[in-house]
């Protein structure tokens, strides 16, 4: 096999893993949305199989980065951007990571069957849910490595306007969350909870940023 075929073999191989990782950041946050809104709606029996679920998915995505890694150092020198993969597959492997984090925090919330008010449920829905459209976004970002690289620049920058709208909601989710009439571990865990969900979007932001990157050098 010539150098060149060779390259490009090893290009579509490391992006297929790339994808694979942006499938688990998809599902895992859809994850996180089903039982927010389950929860928050009254139906709190899935707890239990959503934590299970998002570990599946925490550990197939670590497993999923190893192989890259793996298949980067097999590369050698004929991969000259291998850090620029690794550089993208980073915020993906952590979006299942943090979203087990929430789920966690959640279940032990809703197992205590603490109240939460009106407002932050509707804040909570909407942030969550805005999250969800980011990762998913993002997952066209990765899918379109390769074949329509005219297109990364347009889809990053709606991920990341999508980040900046996120923000916007945690900031007045977190005031909310403060200022409300819940008990103080009520406040704190909620808090956390609204948090490591804006975190997802800023890894779904920087995840973006790495794919514009590798488009540019690989692709």
């Amino acid at each position: 096999m010539y150098p060149t075929e060779t390259t490009l073999r090893l290009k579509r191989q490391l992006l297929q893993t790339c994808q694979e990782l942006a499938r688990y950041a998809v599902d895992s946050i859809r994850e996180v949305h089903n039982l927010v809104i389950a929860c928050l709606d009254g139906d709190t029996s899935k707890l239990d199989e959503a934590l299970a679920n998002i570990s599946v998915l925490k550990n197939k995505s670590i497993e999923t980065e190893r192989t890259l890694s793996n298949e980067l150092i097999e590369a050698g020198a004929i991969m000259t951007s291998r850090e620029d993969f690794l550089r993208l597959a980073a915020p993906l492997t952590g979006i299942p990571d943090l979203c087990e984090g929430i789920v966690f925090r959640l279940r032990e919330f809703f197992l205590r069957k603490k109240p939460v008010e009106k407002s932050l449920k509707e804040g909570f829905k909407e942030l969550v849910a805005k999250t969800l459209e980011t990762v998913v976004k993002l997952r066209e970002v990765i899918f379109t490595l390769g074949f329509e690289t005219s297109k990364i620049q347009e889809f990053a920058r709606s991920v990341e306007a999508y980040e900046k709208e996120i923000d916007s909601l945690f900031r007045t989710l977190e005031i909310k969350i403060i200022f409300s009439k819940a008990d103080v571990s009520t406040i704190l865990l909620l808090k956390d909870v609204a948090n490591l969900i804006e975190e997802v979007a800023d890894r779904a932001a920087d995840a973006a940023d790495a794919a514009r990157v590798l488009a540019l050098s690989v692709f």
